[in-house]
């Protein structure tokens, strides 16, 4: 019994020692390299100089490209989903796009899932990322020569987010509160002068543009460019009723 013992611990330790030396004696496995990313700048060298206009878009200044690239491409994998251009801005500008769901009227080019006509992907010098100043970033869509005729209205030079909302709002044309109401912040519509250019009628209870072009207009009082003669020679009671009447505003019925 104490000979097989002995036998069975010679042979262990035998098998022991042979295992320490093919361990030891083995060459050593070099260590798999893991795939690394390459910087997108590294080719991409043009982007860089865009780190140094005065606004730079958050996933810009932290390298993130893939916050909204595909590293890729367009591959027709499913985890790879390319996203339509504001829905995309929108995963981040989640405040806007609440607004922009409950907005009565909305800037078409919103509606057309756009926001790179206005705003810079990268960075710009220009406050929101725009990449034109003032009104010379609504001009890249809008016609320029609407607004540019002889008499122009005053808020026009201060600018067009004086009268309308850049995205949206709950009113026609994007303006930022009703049009009467709008009109009414500047032009005082109980004073004299007012009530007597307008012949005393109660215009607060129409739309000023029914009369007035609210950009700029070839005509005195900026008049729409296309008026009734009526209208230019300040005949309003000879269409409307009169205005001591219950309803001035009103047409006056034909015979």
């Amino acid at each position: 019994m104490a000979f097989k013992s002995g036998h069975f611990l010679f042979k262990f330790i035998f098998l022991a020692i042979i295992f320490s030396i093919f361990i030891t004696c083995a060459p050593e496995r070099k260590a798999r390299k893991g795939f690394v990313a390459k910087p997108c700048m590294d080719c991409h060298k043009e982007m860089k100089s865009e780190l140094a206009k005065k606004y730079v878009h958050v996933p810009m200044s932290e390298r993130d490209c893939e916050a909204c690239h595909l590293r890729h491409g367009r591959l027709a994998v499913k985890s790879f989903v390319e996203r339509e251009e504001k829905k995309l801005c929108f995963t981040c500008h989640t405040g806007m796009a609440a607004d922009v769901e409950n907005m009565a009227g909305v800037h078409t080019v919103i509606k057309q899932g756009k926001c790179l006509p206005c705003h810079d992907a990268h960075a710009s010098d220009n406050t929101s990322l725009q990449k034109e100043v003032g009104n010379e970033q609504c001009f890249t869509c809008h016609d320029k020569a609407p607004f540019m005729r002889a008499k122009r209205h005053k808020p026009l030079d201060k600018g067009c987010l004086t009268c309308h909302a850049a995205h949206g709002s709950q009113y026609k044309d994007n303006l930022i509160i009703e049009e009467t109401g709008l009109c009414r912040s500047c032009h005082n519509f109980t004073e004299k002068g007012f009530r007597n250019a307008h012949r005393d009628y109660p215009v607060e209870q129409a739309e000023c543009s029914g009369c007035h072009s609210p950009h700029s207009s070839s005509n005195d009082k900026l008049l729409r460019e296309s008026i009734h003669e009526p209208l230019r020679l300040a005949q309003c009671d000879s269409c409307h009723n009169p205005n001591t009447g219950p309803d001035p505003i009103g047409v006056i019925a034909p015979d």
